[in-house]
């Protein structure tokens, strides 16, 4: 069974918080300890040698590509010989994903290599970011990423839908490069390993290689403003306009002025049984779910109440200063009591409580009673966005 050596290991863990870029700030101050502890020879040596070992320290190590850092083709199969074992019984579950960057070579013929090279390491750690701590990326070529995901007890096809799909919004994200905005496009493929059709850890991967090129998923398109020619483009060309969402925010601040009702919205993490089910009436699914629990930093979910009945369940998150509310959902006998607008206050109090400073929520401008709630709020208009998908045509 392959495992990285244990020097390996820490240093993946250690080394970028104490001999990153960051430890160079303390050159000076060392410098001046080492003149007064040593003289001027040990000056000289610590001057000299601290850049060399941070530069030791960020270089990748064995098996691992030189731009992303992430492992290479050799490291990436013993990783899924190693998981494919694990899970051989059938009782712990897994999938590999391959995917592979779209009109990336056109990228390095305008840009340059240099430029090429800021985007793939980009996309790894964009790669990196929807995945858990304990998964396996890789670097497989110029424009292929293969991942591993490590045993877990519940993994099926919807899971494994709905990763994809995150990946590919994660990677097709767009992103700035010598002044201009970039546009990447990406293929993704899975094999769960139950329906891996062969024995070997190999098959398991071709089988990941077939689905990339059979899936045969359709093209969906996210407009954002600013992309009005994009969207002329694509509504000639027969994509039709899905989901238009508004994007509200608001300081925390501004809704933290009210006295929550005892028992009325509650803070609680992990979702209970309740909050899955009411999540479930209202189709939220077990993979999104699975989405809230792989979501970093600060998270919690809310349990609504009215009647010493539950009301409603819904979820929250932070990053980078903002508060983010997901998943509203409100029993349909439960409406029209103000538990919505209770839940936003709740998420308020929770963010404040952890640092944030803007609350945020995004909803569909379907949903005339979530919008007419947010305004109602106070909470201001930021941002919108909608999707546009190819229709299906009847083949002659």
């Amino acid at each position: 069974m392959y495992r990285p050596g244990l020097l390996f290991r820490l240093r993946d863990r250690i080394a970028p918080a104490l001999l990153g870029p960051p430890a160079l700030a303390f050159l000076p101050a060392l410098s001046l300890g080492a003149f007064w502890l040593g003289g001027e020879p040990v000056l000289i040596l610590v001057s000299l040698g601290l850049p060399l070992v941070v530069a030791v320290a960020q270089a990748p190590g064995p098996g691992r590509d030189r731009v992303t850092g992430l492992l290479q083709g050799p490291g990436f199969e013993r990783v899924v010989e190693r998981v494919h074992a694990e899970t051989a019984g059938g009782a712990q579950r897994s999938a590999c994903v391959l995917l592979e960057l779209e009109e990336f070579g056109d990228l390095a013929a305008r840009h340059g290599t240099a430029a090429a090279e800021e985007m793939a390491r980009l996309c790894g750690r964009r790669i990196r970011s929807v995945l858990r701590t304990e998964d396996t990326a890789a670097r497989l070529g110029e424009t292929r990423f293969g991942i591993c995901l490590a045993a877990i007890a519940q993994l099926d096809l919807e899971n494994c839908i709905q990763l994809a799909g995150r990946l590919q919004a994660a990677v097709e994200e767009p992103a700035a490069l010598d002044g201009t905005t970039v546009y990447l496009s990406c293929s993704i493929g899975f094999c769960l390993r139950s329906r891996a059709p062969g024995r070997q850890p190999g098959d398991w991967i071709a089988a990941a290689e077939a689905a990339m090129g059979k899936m045969g998923q359709g093209r969906l398109f996210q407009l954002r403003p600013g992309q009005d020619d994009l969207d002329a483009a694509l509504a000639e060309r027969g994509y039709a306009v899905l989901d238009p969402v508004t994007i509200y925010a608001c300081p925390v601040e501004q809704l933290c002025n009210v006295a929550i009702p005892r028992v009325t919205a509650l803070t609680v993490w992990e979702p209970l049984a309740i909050m899955r089910e009411i999540w479930l009436a209202g189709g939220i699914g077990p993979a999104r779910v699975e989405i809230m629990h792989r979501a970093a930093g600060p998270k919690t979910g809310l349990l609504g109440r009215h009647r010493d009945k539950p009301a409603g369940a819904a979820f929250a998150a932070i990053h980078d200063g903002i508060a983010m509310v997901h998943a509203v959902e409100v029993l349909a006998h439960q409406r029209r009591a103000g538990i919505g607008r209770w839940f936003m206050r709740a998420a308020a109090l929770w963010a404040r409580d952890n640092g944030a400073r803007t609350l945020s929520v995004m909803c569909t401008d379907a949903n005339r009673p979530a919008n007419a709630l947010y305004a109602s709020l106070g909470m201001a208009v930021v941002g919108h966005y909608h999707y546009r998908r190819q229709e299906e045509r009847s083949q002659s």
